[in-house]
This record gives structure tokens, sequence and C-alpha cells, in this order.
């Protein structure tokens, strides 16, 4: 098998399993839809026939793994290849952890590390091979840089920041709870500042965690995988950012903000001290509170 092609007649056989449809060829998995990537022939899973819309909405998506009763009972199908499953989540990561694990499918990050000129490197951190630095980044004390990570010109990484670590996924997999092997990057945008102590975790299977241009993180963040941060967003100390938020340009989180996963936070938008944000915002304003609420100014 090449790197980044796989037919869904060896999908199968991995799984032990039959498929519906044509026997085409796969370059990504992709756990939910429309989760920027460079790849364009997916495979996703599909728990029930109400998410399916939203799955098919998504064009790169090209093969379900499903159960016989959902595949049954979806209408107007389309160009889909359906991968037969009890357990359509559990196979997708067996899959994924196969992959990851056995083949060389994912190993994209198999270079020598490339640095811009005037970089300046503490000689306590670790940059890992895989790696591309631009022009004139710091990198502090402590660091650690995993391999997928691409750093812009002109950024700060201050000391025991962690960038491009594993994400806290934990499903199960063959029947065993375990952590999630995470395979994607992270994508830090020209004249970003990281603050000290904060984690910013690689994408899970496909696509970046991406850090907007101009973007300042204070200390102590944790930004989760496939997070996508605008640029000239401001983010104070203890906020915790789950995994596939989205906080648009120009946007505030004051500190120790808590945002639940696959939220999405509208450009222009200021988060309060202390505020938990449960659902996504589409209206500008200021929002406070738990959950946060926006505030009315009388």
């Amino acid at each position: 098998m090449k790197v980044r092609s796989i037919l869904v007649n060896e999908i199968a056989e991995i799984l032990v399993s039959e498929f519906i449809g044509e026997n085409i060829q796969i370059d990504g998995l992709i756990k939910l839809p429309n989760i920027p990537s460079v790849y364009s022939n997916f495979v996703s899973y599909c728990l029930s026939k109400e998410y399916f819309p939203e799955l098919k909405s998504d064009k790169r998506i090209k093969a379900l793994i499903s159960t016989k009763e959902i595949y049954d009972n979806i209408e107007h199908k389309g160009d889909i290849t359906y991968i037969m499953s009890n357990k359509p989540k559990e196979d997708f990561l067996k899959l994924h952890e196969y992959l990851a694990n056995n083949t060389q499918f994912y190993n994209i990050y198999e270079f020598e590390k490339v640095i811009g000129s005037n970089f300046k490197q503490h000689p306590s951190a670790v940059i890992e091979d895989g790696v591309t630095i631009g022009d004139n980044v710091i990198v502090e004390a402590n660091v650690v840089i995993y391999k997928g990570t691409k750093i812009g010109n002109d950024c700060i990484i201050n000391a025991n920041s962690v960038i491009g670590g594993t994400g806290f996924e934990v499903d199960y997999v063959d029947n065993k709870l375990r952590k999630i092997t995470h395979v994607g990057g992270v994508t830090i945008e020209d004249n970003v500042e990281i603050g000290a102590n904060t984690c910013i975790d690689k994408g899970l299977t496909d696509g970046d965690t991406i850090i907007g241009a101009n973007t300042k993180i204070d200390n102590l963040v944790q930004i989760a995988h496939h997070c996508i941060i605008g640029k000239n967003v401001l983010i104070c100390a203890n906020a915790q950012l789950s995994g596939t938020v989205i906080v648009e340009d120009d946007c505030y989180i004051a500190p120790s903000v808590n945002i639940r996963n696959q939220v999405t936070i509208v450009k222009g938008t200021k988060i309060g001290m202390g505020a938990v944000v449960t659902k996504s915002i589409q209206k500008k304003g200021t929002y406070i509170g738990v959950p946060a609420k926006e505030m009315i100014k009388y």
C-alpha cells in the first residue's frame, strides 16, 4: 500500500467486513465533516441516519462505515461506498489505529526539520524532524515541538510549551479503552506568540490545529485537536478550548474561559472571565456566565 492510498476492499479486509458500492481509492480518514484538509477522498462513519445529511454535505467523504440497518434506511444514498459494520465508530478507530501503527499511510512528516533565518532556540528546547519553522522565530527553554508542526515567521514560543502533542481522545478499540493515536499537525501562522506552559494539540486524523496570524496566546492555555483560531485573536491565561472549536477573527477570550467541543464563536466576540461556552455563538457581542449568555446593556 502506497502512502495516502488505500482501496475500499483493503479497508473491508482490515475490518473483516463487506462493502456496497465501488472499490474506490481513499486518501484520508475524517471523524467529523468539513474539517480542513489537503486530501479529498475520505472515509468516515455514520452512527445514525439523522447524521447522514451532514456527512453527505462534505463532498470529500467518499466512503462511510455504517450498519446495514442505517444503510437500508438512508434515502438518496448518493455516490458513496458503504462498509458494513456492527460498531461503525469503533471500526473507524480500529482502521485508523491499524493504518497509524502498521503502515506508511500517514507518514507525510518524514523529513529533516526545516529552519528559517535568524532562528533562536534555547539549548533545552526539543524540535523533532518533520517540523518547518520560518524566519525570526524564538523558541524558549524546555519547549517541545513535535513533528507535523509548521510555524510561520516572527513567532515566539515561550518556555515549557508543547506544540503538536497528542490530544486527549480516548475511546474503545477492540473492546479496550485506549488513547487514540494522533497523526495530524499544527499550523501556526505569522506573528503569533504562544505563552509559557501552553499546550496545542495536533490533529487527530486529517487536518491541522490552526492558529491564525497575529494571534496572541497567554500562559497555561489548552487548545485541543482540530481547533481553528482566527487572526488577531487574544486568548488569556487558563483558557481551555476543547476539540474542533472554531474561534473566528478578532475575538477576545478572557482568563479561565472553557469552550465546549465543536463550538463556533463568531468574529469580533468577547467572552468574559470564567465563562463556560456550551453552544455556538453566532451574534457578535460580549458573553459571560455559566453557561455563557450575552451581556445585555441597559
